[in-house]
């Protein structure tokens, strides 16, 4: 389920994926405005423009379980672990997605049953 908050994120990013930042911005300061917050100036680049929009979601649906799959979607997982690297939460190397069941490599003959290659997590 989606509320119309996350609706219109959706939007926004659509447009910010046709180029269109000043409209994906507005969509984004329209929210920004309706809870008090001051808006964001339109970023020049696809990237900036990624950035904010990135925040807005997060904040958006803080505690709603949806950054993990926006950090692969956006193909930032990497990055976001490996700057967890420190003692008591290492960060690179890292698998980047859930391992498969033993029965999922087993019966599933797309699957090699390599527990180097199903992310299974270092020992």
């Amino acid at each position: 389920m989606v509320h119309s908050d996350g609706m219109k994120l959706i939007i926004a990013e659509k447009r910010m994926r046709d180029g269109d930042y000043a409209g994906a911005t507005q969509i984004l300061n329209d929210l920004r405005a309706a809870v008090g917050l001051a808006g964001h100036a339109t970023p020049a680049d696809a990237a900036g423009m990624q950035d904010i929009l990135i925040w807005e979601r997060f904040a958006e649906h803080f505690m709603e379980g949806r950054r993990l799959g926006d950090l692969e979607r956006f193909g930032l997982m990497r990055q976001v672990f490996d700057e967890l690297n420190d003692s008591e939460r290492v960060g690179t190397g890292r698998p980047l997605k859930f391992p498969l069941t033993d029965t999922e490599a087993t019966y599933n003959p797309e699957i090699t049953n390599d527990l180097a290659q199903r992310c299974l997590p270092r020992a």
